[in-house]
């Protein structure tokens, strides 16, 4: 072994990170210097290149402050940088000579150029993972979150806030099937790439971790089969822990290797397997098992490199630095290995064959992903062998597709579409497009006044219109060893990207008070208008929020009373103004001679004021009245006197609705012509709500839901919310689906919508969701109308300080949460009539039943939508998955006397059959019950092609 310290290879203050290209001609630093330097590989390894030159390739110098991680893609093309300054760099290596440096330094001979500059963090980026394509790029901070980046456009994509504290390491599995992170919450994470949840969190070897660490490096074995991570104890040693895959909470698993004096945190498997040298064999003779190689870097100064097959270590090397390893890298061939420290320098430890002993070759490293994983991109973590070509073809299918999990995210909160959009391969974009999308800023709850909590009802959904939020708290300056403050300095006349909008702290619940007790008062005379501004609704659906000063004093309105069958709600104080959006007409015609600008908004402005004459004494009777403008602009288009005070207000481009507190409903055509008489509702309102299109949802203080259709003049429901408030709760929310289905939002943490089919409030959101991996307590972006509902409802109530808790997946719980809160999903978007979240929660269902490999319930889904047969032949099997598969047979003939109709929503069941099946085959455990399933699919649909009756002779058969 040749071991020698790089004299030229330096920054000023400190190196703090090493990475080596995958084509063994360059390797990479970062330093305190605030640059990233390439170096020439070469000059390392032979003496006479070192004299003849050159040395470092480019200088690099677009952070300002330390850069702390620097990482080659696995095509050596783009180079990712992370620093202080909270931004990550990607350059990208180009043709032709490199330029100056700033600050009038030597000009660089390789052109390496920014392409990215990636905005987002809120605090340092302490680490960096490509991941194994090269179309991801994960970024850790001490802002306590991860980012995932879109590499090939630069696009952030998505935020993993699961960690409580600053998040100081990240490796990405060769497979790419997970990524693991780690905290100094004192756990390490799991995650699941294709939807991003929460695999696992181990904490158990970490209960002790060292908080002065300002990194800690993970890593995975090249196979995929380990996970290498630092800062943890074996007794009172520091040391490092193995962790075999899919054994991520089982100790008697885990391999400790222990030995150093100080923290561990540094952990780099080499890139190679090895058939390493038998101890009493001949020289060159080589284990016939292959075996992985790493090495560990610790405060003590010191670096080690060991050999899974072995219990002592290969190599110790001490007295190398003068201050802790920040950092280790392997050559690409295995046989090199780096180490750097903060004292600013650079060592180097090359080892011979009689050492390391032979690397795997291209064939060994296939079979063995083909043996672990089916190819080298299969299924990860599944032992099993396929039966079958066409159950690999379902793999490679689901494989390839995008993940279609429900992510936890409202639409009518987030613009920008986040994960939805599936990880592009490498390609060239403008610098520009990384400013093109911004990071989506979780939804907060509002934290409610108590004169809120007690007087409003429904002036805005929780969370919607004029919601207040809570800023992130700094996160305190770290130090490293020599207890060096090291502050995030604020990126200076950098315009590269627009910086994201950085995900924020979990919200708060909303607080919510009983109901005061009964009593009446008489109103007082009128206040003053208020100057403040109305709130409106998210989308323009909800009847428009009150300004801030109310006409009438406070407590002057109706208490409210829950108390079935006669139910009294409060409804609004009577406001100085209402407002309402009505939006845009849509063109018929287009004038080509008139302007391209769009047209302005329509606005619905209510304003109540004192009937002229009107005494004190008679206004407490009434002698108010109401002033209605329609504007576009500053044109008014409409106006109109009521007798009355308007309490709320909603519209479309269709129509406008006004309800006053006597309970009256007037409803205006888009031209402000009266299209019915005023209705009586007999109640005062609530609460008034509209589609996009001509439905109008009124909600009156009497518990009374009506649904009309404004088109045609017509009452389609009159049901009431008397039997969802038996306990005492209230209503907090009440509106329409896009589809016009009546949702209700109630304090007692539930939401329920209207099903027509049963006639019924059907529950939607429940707190026994709240352990559920697939509840959406944290906001991102692109997601259907029920994870929106759940969401709210669930970070409304959910106290803050147990949003850790709640998140925290533990196996025994989460399962039965999980199964439920998916059902309950599944069919409330049938009740919804939404084709698209019911596909999107059927394949969840599936998939999660698949994981968890329940035979029987997938069985029940797919003879849902295989349809009708004839016969089932059950033939005697042996194994586990006999019972399943009995079951599932047996599932399939009680199915034939039913009524099937072959669509739902309008969506082909067996095409769905098909989607449920791709799902199903990602669990070898259930191949034989995919695989029934497969062929009696595959023979309906040959029968329909050759046009045959749909009732084909099919055989199932037991397995």
């Amino acid at each position: 072994m040749l071991v020698e310290k790089v004299p030229w290879c330096t920054h000023e203050g400190g190196v703090y990170t090493i990475h080596v290209q995958a084509s063994g001609l360059r390797f990479a630093t970062g330093g305190a210097d605030g640059q990233v330097k390439v170096w020439s590989m070469a000059a390392v390894v032979d003496v006479q290149k070192e004299k003849a030159g050159p040395l470092v390739l480019a200088t690099l110098s677009d952070h300002s402050s330390t850069v702390n991680a620097v990482r080659f893609s696995k095509n050596g093309r783009y180079l990712a940088s992370g620093s202080d300054d909270r931004m990550v760099c990607v350059f990208e290596h180009k043709p032709g000579p490199g330029g100056s440096t700033l600050g009038g330094a030597s000009a660089s001979i390789e052109n390496w150029r920014n392409r990215f500059v990636l905005r987002g963090h809120g605090n340092n980026v302490v680490d960096l993972g490509w991941s194994p394509d090269d179309s991801l790029l994960a970024s850790a901070s001490l802002d306590n979150m991860v980012h995932i980046w879109d590499a090939g456009s630069g696009h952030h994509l998505r935020t993993l806030d699961y960690h409580t504290s600053f998040v100081k390491g990240l490796a990405w599995d060769p497979v790419g099937t997970y990524l693991a992170t780690q905290s100094e919450d004192k756990s390490v994470v799991i995650w699941r790439c294709d939807d991003w949840s929460v695999v696992e969190c181990i904490k158990a070897r970490y209960a002790r971790l060292v908080t002065s660490t300002f990194s800690t490096r993970m890593s995975w074995s090249p196979d995929g089969t380990y996970l290498a991570t630092g800062n943890c104890y074996q007794g009172a040693c520091h040391a490092a822990v193995i962790i075999p895959r899919g054994h991520w909470n089982e100790q008697q698993q885990h391999m400790l290797i222990s030995g150093h004096q100080g923290c561990v945190v540094s952990v780099g498997f080499n890139p190679r397997l090895f058939h390493l040298p038998k101890k009493d064999g001949a020289p060159g003779e080589v284990q016939e098992k292959l075996s992985s190689v790493f090495a560990l870097g610790a405060q003590d100064k010191r670096i080690s490199v060991w050999a899974a097959a072995q219990h002592t270590p290969i190599m110790v090397g001490k007295r190398f630095f003068k201050n802790q390893v920040t950092d280790v890298a392997w050559s690409p061939d295995g046989y090199t290995a780096f180490a750097c420290s903060s004292d600013g320098t650079v060592a180097c430890f090359q080892f011979a064959p009689s050492e390391l002993g032979t690397p795997n070759t291209a064939e060994e490293l296939e079979s063995i992903f083909q043996q672990l994983y089916g190819s080298s991109r299969g299924a990860p973590g599944k032992r099993l062998v396929p039966e079958s070509a066409d159950l690999l073809a379902l793999e490679a299918a689901a494989a390839a597709t995008a993940p279609t999990v429900p992510e936890p995210a409202t639409e009518r909160h987030q613009a920008a579409p986040a994960a939805a959009t599936p990880p592009a391969a490498v390609a060239a974009a403008p610098p520009e497009a990384a400013a093109a999308q911004q990071a989506p800023a979780p939804l907060r709850a509002v934290q409610p006044s108590a004169k809120q909590s007690k007087d409003a009802l429904l002036k805005g959904r929780l969370g919607g219109g004029s919601e207040a939020g809570f800023d992130a708290p700094a996160a305190p300056a770290a130090a490293d060893a020599a207890g060096r403050k090291r502050v995030a300095a604020e990126p200076v006349g950098q315009a590269t990207a627009a910086a994201p909008a950085v995900a924020s702290p979990r919200p708060t619940s909303a607080e919510l008070m009983p109901p005061p007790e009964p009593k009446r008062r008489r109103a007082e005379p009128i206040a003053a208008a208020a100057a403040a501004g109305p709130g409106s609704a998210a989308g323009g659906r909800l009847a428009a929020g009150a300004a801030a000063g109310p006409l009438l004093a406070a407590g002057a309105a109706p208490a409210v009373v829950s108390a079935p069958p006669h139910v009294m709600l409060r409804g609004p104080e009577v406001p100085a103004e209402v407002t309402a959006d009505l939006g845009t007409a849509p063109r018929l015609f287009e004038d080509p001679s008139s302007s391209t600008a769009a047209a302005p908004r329509r606005q619905l402005r209510i304003s109540n004021r004192e009937r002229a004459g009107t005494s004190a004494s008679a206004l407490a009777g009434g002698g108010v009245q109401a002033e209605v403008v329609c504007q576009q602009g500053r044109d008014v288009l409409w106006s109109d006197t009521l007798r009355g005070a308007a309490v709320a207000a909603c519209g479309t481009h269709n129509f406008a609705a006004v309800g006053l507190a006597d309970g009256q409903l007037l409803l205006y055509s888009a031209a402000g012509r009266h299209m019915a008489a005023p209705l009586k509702l007999g109640a005062g309102i609530a609460a008034l709500a509209c589609d996009s299109a001509w439905c109008l949802l009124a909600l009156t203080t009497s518990g009374t839901v009506r649904l009309f259709d404004a088109e045609s003049l017509r009452s389609l429901l009159n049901a009431s919310v008397a039997p969802l408030l038996e306990d005492g709760s209230t209503v907090l929310d009440a509106r329409l689906s896009r589809m016009g289905v009546p949702l209700i939002t109630l304090s007692n943490c539930r939401a329920y919508v209207w099903s027509a089919d049963l006639d019924g409030w059907a529950c939607v959101a429940d707190e026994s969701f709240a352990t559920s991996q697939f509840v959406p307590l944290m906001s991102l972006a692109n997601q259907g109308e029920i994870s929106g509902l759940q969401g709210q409802v669930l970070r409304a109530v959910i106290p803050r300080t147990s949003l850790p808790g709640q998140q925290v997946r533990a196996a025994a719980g989460a399962v039965p949460a999980s199964r439920a809160h998916l059902e309950a999903s599944l069919s409330t978007s049938l009740a919804l009539q939404s084709p698209q979240e019911y596909r999107r929660w059927l394949l969840a269902y599936a998939r999660f039943l698949a994981e968890q490999g329940e035979a029987a319930r997938l069985s029940e889904v797919c003879t849902s939508l295989l349809g009708p047969h004839q016969g089932a032949h059950l033939d005697g099997g042996g194994g586990d998955a006999e019972m399943a598969d009995a079951d599932a047979a047996a599932a399939a003939a009680a199915g034939e006397g039913e009524a099937w109709q072959p669509l739902v929503l309008g969506l082909p069941k067996r095409e769905l059959l098909g989607l449920v099946l791709r799902e199903m085959s990602r669990n070898r455990a259930l191949q034989r019950t995919t695989q029934t399933y497969h062929d009696a699919l595959t023979e309906l649909e040959r029968a329909a092609a050759q046009g045959a009756p749909a009732a084909a002779q099919l055989q199932l058969t037991a397995l």
